[in-house]
């Protein structure tokens, strides 16, 4: 049992790190409509470019996993 136990930690921390990205995905897209909003354009900027790079490095990871190259536990 306990090699099952250690996949199962192993997937927990893989689950908590995808939604931490996904959530700071969220942030930042927030933090760029608000800022676009109030006018602030450099702030909305940088926020925008932060989540479009985490959006990039999820999808590579994504199809880097449909493909198979990359095995989640």
């Amino acid at each position: 049992m306990e090699p099952y136990a250690a996949a199962m930690r192993l997937q927990s921390s893989e689950t908590k790190r995808s939604m931490q990205m996904l959530k700071w995905i969220l942030i930042l897209l927030i933090v760029a409509a608000v800022a676009s909003l109030l006018g602030l354009n450099t702030i909305s900027g940088a926020a925008l470019t932060g989540a479009k790079i985490l959006i990039g490095i999820v999808l590579v990871i994504f199809i880097l996993v449909v493909l198979g190259i990359v095995a989640i536990a």
